[in-house]
């Protein structure tokens, strides 16, 4: 049976099948198109299992099924302040006012 003879079988008109075939591709189209940031790949599952594919930054097409993460591949600098003077300081400090204490008590 052609479309249009199933659409009256069924009792709708062609332009409500029309409109209902629409609205499920663009559900599926949405959930397909995603964007892999500048420095991440974008690693690929499928039913809990990596799929041994890989793909660059930009925007990408997947099945509605697949599950995308991304993964960062580039290095990031990590910078550690020195200890601040004062709590240097006040630690020693407190260190040598127990020492001085057990000194005395001995």
């Amino acid at each position: 049976m052609p479309a249009p003879a199933v659409a009256a079988a069924a009792g709708m008109s062609t332009a409500k099948v029309a409109a209902w075939v629409f609205a499920a591709a663009s559900v599926a189209l949405g959930t397909s198109v995603h964007r892999i940031q500048e420095g991440h790949v974008g690693v690929y599952y499928r039913g809990g299992a990596l799929l041994p594919r890989l793909t660059e930054a930009g925007y990408r097409l997947k099945s509605p099924i697949t599950r995308v993460e991304e993964v960062q591949i580039t290095m990031q600098k990590v910078r550690q302040q020195p200890p601040q003077k004062q709590a240097l300081r006040a630690t020693v400090t407190a260190a040598t006012a127990r020492a001085q204490r057990k000194m005395m008590h001995t």
